[in-house]
């Protein structure tokens, strides 16, 4: 499945990519993101630090933030979604 990725960058704001890079530690969380839209990733920096991807639709976006442990991103990731759903 193709998705649109949006990356967060901090300094520089949203960055739409026009078509899915290869994001190897996002796609091994494919399920966890179609089944609760939101999902833990190993942080590319591979420093034992995690990062919250969230799926809107068929857009995949995320990091804006790196957590401290899978718990800490997975409650992140829920928290923005359930306030996602709850916005008209």
């Amino acid at each position: 499945m193709r998705v649109r990725v949006v990356v967060f960058f901090p300094r520089r704001g949203f960055c739409l990519e026009p078509t899915a890079q290869a994001h190897p530690e996002v796609d091994a969380v494919e399920s966890e993101l179609e089944a609760n839209g939101y999902a833990a990733v190993p942080s590319w920096r591979n420093d034992g630090r995690w990062e919250a991807w969230v799926r809107e639709g068929n857009i995949t976006s995320g990091p804006s933030k790196i957590f401290p442990s899978r718990e800490a991103a997975i409650e992140a990731g829920r928290v923005y979604r359930e306030a996602e759903l709850r916005q008209p």
